[in-house]
């Protein structure tokens, strides 16, 4: 009986539960006073135009409490929510939104560096007298040293003959290097930086066939006391010479593009600075024994001038675009150049053990530089062009390591006094340059 009882009970309250979910309003509704088109059952076919066929509540009857799923996500594909176009909002940025890369863009916008390996001559070094020129003879005419001439002892004893060298004819040609440059372009024109370097030319030379003979000499000939004479410093074992130059130079621009101008052709100003920088160093070494009588003595004379050539760039480049991704232009360049000249000559040994001397001293001069470069651009593609040139430089009033020993002797010092002598004179340098051009952005 109590059994009966209870499945009638249950029963009752199963029918009343139903009955009060069917009077109440959905747990999704819209709210008081919304309305709303009613779901076509999916059993009749298509549904008719105004409608849409969906899994779930429809919309605009989402839960209160309901939050909508990330785009893209599982439960937004499951339901049928729209997925963001990959233009419109892409879900793979890259490096753009990168902090380091937004800085390097905005920095390196439409810049692009250069490498060129240069083969280039210079000019080679002038053909000096090794010693004073001219001297006197011994009746007191002057006479050329570089020619056989008798030689005497302190005693005035015939002891017998030399001559003195004049520098061989040293060849400084097909010297390779290498020049880099960084530019950015922009609206107004460009600004590029770049670093040229040529490696040291070295030739060296001796004159130790002609010792061979039997008293014979190699001689340093010298003034006295700023006068001509027939004084000489000796050599019998051993003579040579040799000689390193090199050239480096650090170049800024800003080129400004000037007035207008047929398509394809491209007419700038110039203005910058530069820094050049020649090297030059002579040595000469012999050796003296008194025809093997004494210990050999060896001595040393060395020459060593560098000049630092800094000022203003002025100057004009002319580019015009040729079929087939080929551009043409030349550019002509001045540079008004202070030269600061560092001497430096000095000798070891040259007489006596101790007869050594170093001479250093640093003068100015006006030294332009004028510039000229002729260049053809092949563009590859949009990052890659090849780049091949033809320059050349005057650099006027530099010191050079083969001028500039002055063979004079002051008496009023103990040692062979041989000083600094500040001849000027023009140098030349120039070649073939190829290279490539990278776009960075």
């Amino acid at each position: 009986m109590a059994i009966q009882i209870l499945r009638s009970f249950l029963c009752i309250a199963c029918l009343c539960s139903t009955g009060v979910g069917f009077a109440q309003s959905p747990q999704w509704g819209a709210g008081a006073g919304a309305t709303y088109q009613t779901p076509y059952p999916p059993s009749q076919g298509y549904a008719p135009s105004g409608y849409a066929q969906f899994q779930g509540p429809p919309p605009g009857l989402m839960p209160t409490n309901y939050e909508q799923p990330l785009p893209g996500s599982r439960e937004a594909i499951a339901n049928g929510m729209f997925l963001p176009d990959q233009q419109v909002f892409p879900t793979d940025v890259g490096n753009q939104d990168r902090a380091l890369d937004k800085y390097f863009r905005r920095i390196f916008d439409r810049t692009w560096i250069r490498i060129e390996a240069l083969h280039w001559d210079i000019d080679n070094p002038h053909r000096n007298t090794l010693g004073a020129d001219p001297i006197i003879d011994v009746t007191g005419n002057p006479t050329d040293p570089t020619v056989l001439q008798p030689v005497f002892d302190s005693t005035g004893t015939l002891i017998g003959e030399g001559f003195t060298p004049i520098l061989p004819d040293f060849s400084f040609n097909d010297n390779n290097g290498i020049r880099g440059t960084f530019g950015r372009e922009d609206s107004w024109g460009s600004f590029q930086l770049s670093f040229m370097g040529l490696e040291e030319s070295s030739e060296s030379a001796n004159f130790n066939e002609f010792l061979l003979a039997p008293e014979s000499y190699i001689t340093t000939t010298l003034d006295i006391n700023g006068a001509l004479s027939n004084a000489a410093v000796l050599f019998d074992e051993y003579y040579g010479v040799s000689y390193q130059t090199s050239l480096f130079a650090a170049n800024s621009e800003f080129r400004v593009n000037m007035g207008q101008w047929p398509s394809g052709i491209v007419l700038q100003y110039i203005a910058g600075a530069n820094f050049t920088q020649l090297h030059d160093n002579m040595r000469i070494n012999g050796g003296y024994s008194n025809q093997g009588t004494e210990v050999l003595l060896e001595s040393e004379i060395q020459s060593d001038i560098k000049n630092n050539m800094f000022g203003p760039v002025i100057g004009l480049n002319l580019e015009a675009e040729a079929p087939y991704g080929f551009s043409f232009g030349v550019t002509p360049k001045a540079i008004l150049s202070i030269n600061q000249i560092r001497y430096n000559v000095t000798t070891r040994d040259l007489t006596a053990i101790g007869d050594s001397v170093k001479h250093k001293e640093n003068d100015y001069e006006l030294s332009p530089i004028l510039n000229l470069s002729v260049y053809a651009k092949k563009t590859i593609n949009e990052h890659l062009s090849v780049y091949a040139s033809w320059d050349v430089s005057w650099l006027t009033r530099v010191a050079q390591a083969s001028n500039s020993i002055d063979y004079n002797d002051n008496t009023n010092t103990p040692q062979t006094d041989l000083g600094i002598n500040k001849t000027l004179n023009g140098f030349r340098t120039g070649g073939i340059t190829v290279g490539g051009e990278i776009l960075l952005y």
